[in-house]
């Protein structure tokens, strides 16, 4: 459990008691928790688990049903799952997971007092992240700034030890949906720049950038600018080639 932990970057995780009862050195955050179910959501069959309401199982001969501890699945729209936990440590927890239009979220409780305080905790986070985050495709946002960089990367960059002009490219992205403030729309900004002089040969697909997007001053996407092509250093043959080559120029333009 540690060894998954740790793969799964949970840096404030330690995992004692495999049931997760009390110990003084089994321990975790709400953000690591955040992780863990992210995670485990990705596996359908616990996926299917957490998201039943009721189901009936075999029992002494014949059925009982038996009900999810999950006071909001059901009763919240879009939730469906996940977790609910109690020991005197930990006091009542509930981790939910909702998805309402676009956004998919994931809210942690821990250390709630009460059954009732950690139900209306999770609504009141759940209430607001619903009515004042949405969804945004920002790709139109990334393909503009790039494109706008590169027009003023080829008037800028120095070719003086290099025989070809580099060429740049982003690198493929496969997301770019983001939660953003609706009152934050407007504050999307994004930085560009290369951080080599290209004096030298470099292999094409190198990491010769960046290109970040921000919201309020909070860095919200990072994208690696790559170089589109192999650069060629200018050696001592291609200087002696250039100096016969401007010499001929010069006789048939000027004679002897």
């Amino acid at each position: 459990m540690n060894q998954k932990a740790q793969e799964l970057n949970m840096k404030n995780t330690n995992f004692v008691t495999p049931n997760g009862l009390d110990d003084e050195n089994h321990y975790s955050t709400a953000y690591d928790m955040a992780i863990l179910t992210n995670y485990a959501l990705k596996n359908e069959k616990f996926k299917e688990i957490v998201g039943t309401k009721t189901t009936n199982v075999a029992w002494k001969g014949g059925y009982r049903t038996i009900s999810n501890t999950n006071e909001l699945l059901g009763n919240y729209p879009g939730v469906y799952g996940v977790k609910t936990g109690f020991t005197f440590g930990a006091g009542r927890c509930l981790i939910s997971a909702c998805k309402q239009n676009d956004l998919d979220i994931i809210v942690v409780v821990l250390g709630a007092n009460t059954k009732k305080d950690r139900t209306a905790d999770s609504i009141k986070i759940l209430n607001y992240i619903n009515t004042n985050y949405q969804m945004v495709d920002i790709s139109s946002t990334i393909n503009t700034a790039f494109e706008n960089y590169k027009d003023y990367f080829a008037k800028k960059f120095n070719t003086e030890k290099i025989i070809n002009d580099p060429n740049i490219k982003l690198e493929e992205i496969n997301n770019t949906l983001y939660p953003i403030k609706k009152q934050e729309l407007s504050l999307l900004q994004t930085k560009a720049y290369t951080f080599l002089n290209f004096s030298e040969e470099i292999q094409e697909n190198t990491k010769i950038g960046v290109l970040q997007v921000y919201i309020n001053d909070n860095l919200l996407a990072q994208y690696n600018i790559l170089l589109a092509n192999n650069l060629i250093k200018k050696n001592f043959r291609y200087y002696i080639i250039d100096i016969v080559k401007n010499y001929f120029n010069y006789i048939c333009m000027n004679g002897f």
